[in-house]
């Protein structure tokens, strides 16, 4: 058996070889605002996110998160 975050996903590791994803859908497919490095108040690049946890198109979910920290420790 593989690595499994807290709700009981398998995850694997991104392209970066450090973080954990699961593939879940998450929440609905929708249109966000990056603003890495920028000052609060600039206006961010926007980007689809298709909803999922996962390396492609989106951010970890919480669970993917909080695996991530407890293996950093």
């Amino acid at each position: 058996m593989g690595l499994r975050n807290a709700e009981g996903a398998p995850v694997c590791l991104g392209g970066n070889r450090f973080t954990v994803y699961c593939g879940r859908q998450v929440a609905k497919p929708q249109q966000l605002a990056a603003r890495f490095g920028q000052q609060t108040g600039e206006k961010g690049e926007l980007f689809i996110w298709d909803g999922r946890c996962g390396p492609g198109e989106g951010p970890q979910c919480a669970a993917c998160r909080r695996l991530e920290d407890r293996l950093l420790s």
